[in-house]
């Protein structure tokens, strides 16, 4: 998908999955269904990272404590010219029924900025299917080839629209419909294939102060 009229943002093409599966115009949150996850602040790796490379993890910090809004620091690539300038998204824990799906966008301060730049610029979500048992956090990026081709055969029904040369996939269902659609294919292993685990960073304790 090129990113001439779409600002993609998320935590697959910034680190983890190194992909933007299919995201999506309307959020998968609304007030109703976001929910707090404090055990999610924090710093993040994958799990079979050494903890010494503690300058790689994402952190999640508390954003907006009032709408359950976190903040998420993503470590730039420095192979696609971050220059070692961290990536900040907005990230909100979804519930719907038993399952918990991260609904990840730019945060409203980053969108003030480029408010200039009007409808050239669109925000999207990207949607992760998400469990967290203590300091091991496990995440499912939606497997967008595959969501495609259903989509494209009309086996899956969801609203949806084709952009760029490549014909990419963006979701333009509503919220209402993103939340009927994902509670029921929660647990289809075809939509959501492998996992990738993160664990927690540990704290490292405070240096003693030095007696004079």
């Amino acid at each position: 998908m090129k990113r001439v009229a779409l600002l993609c943002v998320g935590l697959a093409a910034a680190f983890i999955f190194g992909g933007c599966g299919t995201p999506s115009i309307n959020a998968l949150a609304t007030e109703a269904t976001t929910v707090a996850d404090e055990g999610l602040v924090g710093s993040w790796l994958p799990a079979d990272s050494d903890d010494s490379d503690s300058a790689k993890a994402i952190v999640v910090t508390v954003g907006h404590a009032e709408d359950k809004t976190y903040l998420l620091s993503v470590p730039a690539e420095e192979d696609q010219g971050g220059a070692g300038k961290p990536m900040t998204l907005a990230l909100r824990v979804v519930a719907l029924g038993d399952h918990r799906f991260l609904d990840v966008t730019a945060p409203d301060a980053k969108l003030d900025e480029l408010k200039d730049y009007g409808a050239v610029l669109l925000p999207l979500h990207h949607i992760y299917k998400v469990s967290r048992k203590d300091d091991v956090l496990t995440l499912w990026e939606i497997d967008g080839e595959w969501l495609g081709q259903e989509l494209q055969g009309r086996r899956i029904r969801l609203d949806h629209a084709n952009v760029g040369e490549s014909k990419s996939e963006v979701l333009t269902a509503s919220t209402e419909d993103l939340q009927k659609f994902f509670l029921a294919n929660a647990d289809q292993k075809k939509l959501f294939p492998t996992p990738v685990e993160l664990k927690r960073v540990p704290v490292k304790p405070a240096a003693a102060p030095v007696k004079p």
